[in-house]
């Protein structure tokens, strides 16, 4: 864009609080400078200075939580145990999704914990790990997609972005610093979201439900909830 200074009538921006975007004032300035009409910007989990701007009204907000396939999105069950009977969890819920014939994403809060995760998973279903430094990222992602996996453990890499049918996520150590609001409610965001299954389950595991944890079933229950009342009205 910045080869094209006011040069658009209208910008669509999605995932308006992902990186690089979110925080960054040279490509801020870069679309603000592209676009002289309506900018339209996408989030499911809008930043804290955008509803700043929300609310000194300099920005209009349009709020959409109904899901295409009109199937409410997958309020995660929150378990809080030791980080020992977590591991086990992971382990049975991942026996247990591929036995129903579904595939488990397993969230970690860093690399370590995915090292060992996948080596210990792995004597029970086929696992692989995927993080930013992974060099095949597309070759696993596509062993995945294609079923050749049961699990795939991975960072907040893949909090957004991805689509895969029939999957179920579970969150190791949910309490984590590294798991905010807005990250959780996208990482539950990846269960349910295919036509013909729009069901899932979501679990997050954690020794004590965090604010980011509480925060996220709370606004996930509330997302729910306005659609419901919306669609009775």
């Amino acid at each position: 864009m910045y080869r094209y200074p006011y040069a658009f009538d209208l910008l669509i921006l999605d995932e308006l609080d992902a990186f690089p975007f979110v925080g960054n004032e040279v490509l801020q300035a870069i679309a603000n400078q592209a676009c002289i009409g309506q900018k339209l910007m996408l989030s499911a989990t809008p930043d804290k200075e955008s509803m700043e701007l929300v609310k000194q009204k300099k920005i209009e907000l349009v709020c959409l939580f109904e899901r295409p396939h009109k199937h409410p999105l997958i309020v995660p069950k929150v378990i809080q145990v030791s980080i020992l009977i977590q591991v086990w969890i992971v382990i049975y819920l991942c026996i247990k999704f591929q036995k129903e014939g579904k595939q488990t994403l397993v969230f970690v809060p860093r690399k370590n914990d995915g090292k060992w995760m996948k080596m210990i998973l792995n004597v029970f279903v086929k696992t692989d790990f995927i993080h930013s430094s992974t060099q095949n990222k597309d070759e696993i992602l596509d062993c995945f997609r294609n079923k050749e996996l049961s699990a795939l453990v991975c960072t907040t890499l893949l909090e957004r972005g991805i689509t895969i049918p029939s999957v179920q996520v579970v969150v190791f150590k949910g309490d984590h610093s590294v798991f905010t609001t807005a990250s959780l409610i996208q990482i539950f965001g990846r269960v349910g979201r295919s036509f013909k299954d729009p069901e899932g389950k979501g679990v997050c595991l954690c020794q004590a439900s965090s604010e980011s944890i509480k925060d996220c079933v709370s606004q996930i229950t509330k997302m729910n909830d306005t659609v419901y009342v919306a669609t009775k009205k």
